[in-house]
């Protein structure tokens, strides 16, 4: 079956894929004149877009006509970055769709490859177990994500939508709301925490024409299944979207942390703990190995910078006080 050779082409990629981590740290703080601004996305150290800028190599942006980018790969599968915290420790990336579409007698006239996203190079950086979700979109149509945790065991999940019935078809045509729950649209969280490498394609399940089958091609011209990583709330299910489907690409959250250490490990070395403002603390990650750094509770600003964490002036209250 196409849809067991092409999942099979996924796990196939990622074994030959996977690189060595990147070398040693660039710069303790950022020279003066760095860039803060790539685009419409804001830069800010650890983060950087050229030497004496990031805090390592794992945290260098390209910035190519005023667009960022997360390089992950071979340039094609490069990830746009559309925002970056540094205080939460986050990163939102765009990531594109895997496609594949049949003609009505089951021949296969487009697909895309697999999806597939190097993070290994990036060291700690892994897309957000919870807040990101594998959705399908078709009838009859399955998604298949493969790939690796930050320890190197091997994750594989998967997501079927089905229109087995002619009611099922009818109620998916007829609902407005986004009721993603398997009939035309399926989605499901990730269940790895650390995934650093990962892979997801498209396909779609056929039965041998039955009655559901024949209706659902008689209704819908676009025999095409989706498959796509997404950060909740940024997708909600049309039925619309069985037939006419344009998203090229969707909002991935990534997780990062700045050092290969806990906390405790790293307040041992005071040169090379990260968390330089002297109102910040550091926090455990929380998808693995590694920390990152936030300004204490009545501060704000960049923890990883001398002097970035600033008080917030609660002005009402001076108000009330001299009133």
């Amino acid at each position: 079956m196409a849809g067991q050779e092409k999942s099979s082409l996924v796990l196939v990629i990622i074994v030959s894929m996977i690189c060595a981590a990147a070398g040693g740290e660039a710069a303790i703080q950022p020279d003066q004149n760095c860039p803060t601004r790539c685009g419409k996305v804001d830069i800010e150290f650890p983060f950087g877009t050229s030497e004496n800028c990031y805090l390592h190599p794992s945290f260098l942006i390209t910035c190519h006509n005023n667009s960022a980018y997360l390089q992950v790969g071979p340039p094609e599968n490069n990830l746009p970055v559309l925002n970056i915290s540094p205080e939460k420790g986050e990163m939102v990336v765009s990531a594109k769709v895997a496609k594949t579409c049949y003609d009505a007698s089951e021949k296969m006239v487009f697909t895309t490859p697999p999806m597939v996203y190097n993070l290994t190079s990036r060291k700690l950086f892994s897309v957000s177990q919870s807040r990101n979700r594998l959705t399908v979109i078709g009838c009859n149509s399955f998604g298949v994500l493969d790939g690796f945790d930050s320890e190197g065991r091997a994750f594989r999940t998967d997501c079927i939508s089905y229109c087995t019935r002619s009611g099922a078809v009818k109620n998916v045509t007829a609902t407005t709301n986004d009721l993603c729950r398997g009939a035309g649209c399926c989605r499901i969280h990730l269940s790895a925490t650390g995934l650093s490498y990962f892979a997801y394609d498209s396909d779609q399940l056929f039965f041998n024409n039955n009655a559901s089958t024949l209706i659902y091609k008689s209704q819908h011209k676009n025999q095409c299944s989706y498959a796509f990583l997404v950060q909740d709330g940024d997708y909600n299910f049309s039925p619309r979207d069985l037939d006419n489907f344009r998203n090229e690409s969707f909002p991935v959250l990534l997780d990062w942390a700045v050092a290969n250490q806990t906390c405790q490990q790293a307040k041992v070395n005071t040169s090379t703990y990260k968390c330089k403002a002297h109102n910040s603390r550091c926090e455990n990650a929380t998808t693995g190995l590694g920390y990152i750094c936030r300004c204490q509770d009545g501060f704000e600003g960049n923890p990883y910078l001398y002097h970035g964490c600033q008080g917030i002036i609660l002005s009402y209250f001076f108000y009330r006080d001299f009133v």
